[in-house]
């Protein structure tokens, strides 16, 4: 097995579904380890193997999916449901020699890897065989590779490869919760899930049950294209501290306060709920704090709440706000921010404690920090950063290949022009120079930044105006702003 790897360790992946010893199950027992052979860990398979009482195998299995569930707080498990269909998928895939395909190394790779970015055969197929392929993982925004393997026509990997501990460490990585296990209690029996499962905080709970101790605003002001088909969005929440705990630090006023965010769908069931965030803030001159918020969501319209938390009075908030998300990946979509100053350092991580982390975007070995401003409302000391990011450009057709020659000819380029201005009761008071783009991922399009002390209190709005000359197709999007004496 060859295998060339950057963000997937040398010699990753191989075969090596660990087959399970002679067990002291019944057949429904053993059947339903048999489902879930991709995903079970040498430590709980050790644990299953040896359990004699039918309640602690119904207790096991309920475990062991809520291990791996993305949120506890809905009553589906998203990533079973997820892991089911994609097994039976699977099956017809791979399916070789009269085996299901979910239980061949290429469905144990697929599942815990993801889908290769390319399938070349490197052999010819045999009767009832499939044929000897090599899968390719590119990352998707360097496009560089950053895995390769092997596979036989019987959709296994080469035997006798050191790699069992990279894909043990691939299946841990589908653990959300590590916390929930299989322990015994003082009865012999495995502890159940209820009795394991995390008791809501109080910012949960008001989450669950909205309430207003205090006035409460909030708006988005950031989208984005996210990871697997979801949309990134981040907002600002604005809260009065008067009757809450505010302190003096160093003579600042300060407070501590938690944040959290769920999405209901149209039948106000919570799809998504972030993990809350607890950050220290200082107060502004007009008594008031703003911190970010975040969501992930796939396109679709939904309801945000956002609840904000003061653990030592116990006071807490609740605020709502539509959120209509478009899908990014299918057509030219603009979407835009308006930033007070733009600051890069070196990361990997957001800092959350940071009030506006929500807002600190990762890549390229930094953390790139956009700054939003509350309802929009700059001030004449302020500088002015405009951001669009545009997506669903459209190439030019790659030019006709040419036989001679030594490589294949290369695709085509896109052609989008951004022109950004910033407007008055409709008239141009600046204007930057239009910008051409010959991407075909996402464009980054920033001007600025710009001095405002030029210019004089009122209400403006920056306009970017996109033209993909490829598709010829127009997108203009307009921000509103104040600037405040």
């Amino acid at each position: 097995m060859r295998i060339h790897s950057r963000t997937l360790a040398t010699g990753l992946l191989a075969a090596l579904a660990l087959v399970p010893d002679a067990l002291a199950l019944d057949k429904d027992a053993k059947k339903w380890q048999e489902g879930v052979q991709i995903l079970i860990l040498p430590a709980e398979e050790k644990v299953y193997k040896d359990l004699k009482d039918k309640g602690d195998i119904a207790e096991f299995q309920k475990i062991f999916w809520k291990r791996r569930d993305p949120d506890l707080e809905t009553p589906e498990n998203e990533y079973q449901k997820q892991f089911e269909a994609l097994k039976l998928e699977l099956d017809a895939k791979y399916k070789v020699a009269g085996k299901d395909g979910s239980k061949t190394d290429c469905a144990r790779v697929h599942v815990l890897f993801g889908a290769p970015s390319d399938v070349k055969e490197v052999g010819e197929a045999q009767p009832g065989r499939l044929a000897p392929t090599r899968w390719t993982w590119v990352d998707e925004q360097t496009k560089q590779p950053r895995g390769q393997a092997d596979f036989d026509e019987l959709c296994s990997l080469p035997q006798g490869t050191r790699i069992g501990e990279q894909l043990v460490r691939a299946a841990e990585s589908k653990i959300v919760f590590p916390t929930l296990d299989y322990r015994r209690g003082k009865d012999g029996k495995i502890v159940k899930l209820e009795d394991q499962l995390p008791k809501p905080t109080p910012i949960q709970a008001l989450l669950k049950a909205p309430r207003q101790d205090f006035a409460l605003t909030a708006e988005t002001l950031l989208m984005i294209k996210g990871q697997g088909g979801a949309t990134y969005l981040a907002g600002v929440v604005t809260a009065p501290v008067e009757g809450l705990d505010v302190q003096d630090v160093l003579g600042k006023k300060m407070i501590r306060l938690e944040v959290v965010t769920a999405a209901l769908d149209a039948a106000g069931k919570a799809v998504a709920t972030e993990r809350e965030r607890e950050t220290m803030l200082e107060v502004g001159a007009d008594g008031q704090v703003s911190l970010s918020f975040r969501s992930a969501l796939k396109p679709g319209k939904y309801t945000l709440r956002v609840a904000v938390h003061d653990k030592k009075t116990g006071k807490g908030s609740v605020v709502e706000l539509p959120a209509d998300v478009p899908d990014l990946g299918a057509g030219l979509h603009v979407t835009g921010m308006l930033s007070k100053g733009i600051v890069s350092t070196p990361g990997e991580a957001p800092d959350t404690e940071h009030p506006y982390s929500d807002f600190m975007l990762i890549g390229g070995g930094n953390k790139v920090l956009f700054t939003p401003v509350a309802g929009g409302r700059f001030v004449k000391t302020d500088k002015l950063d405009m951001i669009a990011w545009v997506y669903g450009m459209q190439a030019e057709a790659a030019p006709a290949a040419d036989p001679a020659a030594a490589a294949p000819a290369a695709p085509g380029k896109a052609k989008v022009v951004i022109s950004t201005a910033l407007l008055q009761a409709g008239r141009t008071k600046a204007k930057a120079d239009d910008a051409t783009y010959d991407r075909t991922e996402q464009v980054l399009h920033q001007v600025g930044p710009l001095d405002l002390a030029g210019f004089a209190p009122g209400k403006y709005s920056v306009q970017f105006k996109v033209k993909d000359q490829v598709a010829n197709k127009d997108f203009t999007l307009e921000l509103p702003f104040e600037i405040l004496p």
